[in-house]
């Protein structure tokens, strides 16, 4: 009841779980990871709980964790991350921003294989492609995000039926609808990008007459006529910025600066 009264009680309930790494310089690849992209160093396999990681009978979530195996990841390691809240969801973080320590501004190329470290991170295009469609319990999965704002208020969004189509696509994303009762905002700033093509700065798919991507921090996103929500902008120097170069989320009533942002979704 506590939780459900406040969805900040929620996330603190998080813990994370430990995910097993095989160095493929040194070791070959596992049976269970199948999908390697060319120049792919690290697999990484989830140790979760439950039958369906571990061979034994199905059970919910059983495809998307198949999907997780598969996703064989570039150095570093800690890309490969997921996470279990109170309420017995198991999730994979797919987007991390908590500095300005890593740029975001690079190439499509990059956002279709991955990048980052530790703190700052984007686990590739492909990778989410294979995590938002691999379900046969409907189609796509939960999206969480958690943010914070300068100001040090935490909000969360989450969002029903994401899910991430292929290269041949331009890896449009889509979603069902946002979950007002498991949100802690109230206004969609997703939508804008809803049904859009991922674009880049050397790639342009939005819906604008110009590039939303070269205009706006040159980071990588599924554009509308540019974005409401935009976690890949450049990272606020010295803290609180509202110009529009800068992530943050906003509404049609006000624009709030992130210092950081999680994204996961439900496996």
């Amino acid at each position: 009841a506590k939780i459900q009264a406040n969805p900040v009680n929620f996330w603190r309930h998080i813990r994370w779980q430990a995910t097993f790494l095989v160095d493929l310089s040194t070791e070959s690849l596992p049976p269970q990871c199948v999908h390697a992209p060319e120049g792919a160093r690290f697999a990484a396999l989830p140790k979760l709980s439950g039958a369906s990681l571990t061979g034994g009978a199905a059970q919910p979530g059983a495809e998307e964790a198949a999907a997780w195996r598969q996703v064989c990841r570039n150095p570093p390691a800690t890309l490969c991350r997921t996470k279990h809240t109170a309420d017995d969801r198991n999730w994979i973080v797919v987007q991390q921003r908590r500095s300005a320590s890593l740029g975001f501004d690079r190439p499509w190329a990059d956002y279709v294989r991955g990048f980052g470290d530790g703190e700052n991170f984007w686990i590739g295009l492909t990778a989410l492609h294979m995590l938002t469609t691999a379900s046969n319990r409907g189609p796509g999965v939960n999206l969480r995000i958690q943010m914070t704002f300068w100001n040090g208020t935490e909000a969360f969004a989450e969002y029903t039926g994401f899910q991430v189509a292929g290269h041949e696509a331009n890896f449009s994303m889509t979603y069902s609808q946002m979950s007002k009762s498991k949100s802690s905002v109230f206004y969609d700033a997703l939508a804008d990008g809803k049904g859009a093509g991922f674009s880049t700065y050397d790639r342009d798919r939005d819906r604008d007459s110009g590039s939303c991507s070269q205009t706006w921090g040159r980071g990588g996103w599924w554009f509308g006529a540019c974005y409401k929500f935009y976690p890949n902008d450049l990272y606020p120097p010295g803290g609180r910025n509202l110009d529009w170069k800068y992530m943050k989320w906003a509404s049609n009533k006000e624009i709030v600066s992130l210092s950081s942002v999680l994204m996961m979704v439900q496996i």
